[in-house]
């Protein structure tokens, strides 16, 4: 059970980007004006991705080598 809560919960913060006010959800918005309904799924599996890639990371041990790189992510992802 707490596997499928853990997933839920990953996808649940997966959303988060995408719905959250600010530039995503302007992508989000835009995109699907010019290309139909389609582009929010895949803003949100791009969102959800990238926080799994980096969830991943730090439970495998990664923790100092992602946190070495915290302004490189911060300027990537847009977050001072």
């Amino acid at each position: 059970m707490a596997l499928l809560e853990s997933l839920l919960l990953g996808f649940g913060v997966g959303l988060s980007g995408p719905l959250a006010p600010g530039p995503t959800l302007l992508a989000t918005i835009s995109g699907e004006v010019r290309h139909g309904p389609l582009v929010g799924g895949r803003v949100a599996a791009g969102h959800l991705l990238v926080e799994g890639l980096l969830a991943g990371a730090l439970v495998l041990g990664l923790a100092p080598v992602v946190l070495s790189q915290r302004t490189a992510i911060a300027v990537i992802g847009g977050w001072p």
